[in-house]
């Protein structure tokens, strides 16, 4: 039986279709959702680097519940967005806590950033929030100001940025009136960040595969 071997045309469309960019995470970001390394318990106050969640970093204005990991169950009727963990803001009316992660970047790509947010406890008071991503120099690259409302309801939010260095931070800031919220806090769950395709370069690819197709039809005839 003679042998079947794949033509050049052929090898050219797989070759134009695997050359398109892929969406994801973006290279390093890790523990979105905090579910590592867990819990002992259902609540830690989170004042050191080694009680945060794997791969994110502690800052601010930290101690008295300021900053905290925890696990459903922690607060009545508020379960995590994804899996069993979650990281909450602005205990006891203490505010100015940050969390924050560094991960690589592809300068001149565009990310990007999914989170997810929701009250705890339901007092009263304003709780807000900033999402800052900072460039290698900690210079400001895009920013997201949120307003949390008084409610268990996940609220979903998103922005984009496009990376100026090779690593680039992730940042959230406790931006409360402390002093008026002192009977409500808010939680962080279901961080990602991903790359988003550039629509030239994916009409590029598929105008590839036409093309090899193209050639394969002829190269029949």
């Amino acid at each position: 039986m003679k042998k079947v071997y794949p033509s050049k045309p052929v090898l050219w469309l797989f070759t134009g279709l695997l050359a398109l960019p892929l969406t994801g995470a973006a290279a390093g970001f890790q523990n979105g959702s905090f579910e590592s390394p867990g819990l002992v318990g259902t609540f830690l106050d989170i004042t050191v680097l080694s009680q945060a969640p794997t791969g994110w970093v502690p800052g601010g204005n930290l101690g008295n519940a300021a900053l905290f990991y925890q696990a459903t169950g922690s607060f009545v009727n508020v379960v995590a967005q994804s899996g069993t963990y979650l990281v909450g803001f602005g205990g006891n009316g203490r505010t100015g806590a940050t969390l924050s992660q560094t991960f690589d970047t592809a300068p001149g790509t565009s990310y990007l950033v999914n989170y997810f947010t929701t009250a705890q406890q339901l007092g009263s008071g304003p709780q807000s929030l900033i999402a800052e991503l900072l460039d290698g120099g900690n210079l400001v690259v895009a920013s997201d100001s949120q307003t949390i409302p008084v409610s268990t309801v996940w609220a979903n939010h998103a922005f984009s940025f496009v990376a100026t260095t090779t690593t680039t931070t992730l940042r959230f800031t406790d931006t409360s009136n402390g002093a008026a919220a002192a009977g409500i806090n808010w939680a962080l769950d279901s961080v990602s960040v991903s790359t988003v395709p550039e629509s030239g370069t994916f009409l590029g690819g598929v105008g590839v595969g036409w093309a090899a197709l193209a050639g394969l039809r002829r190269h029949r005839r």
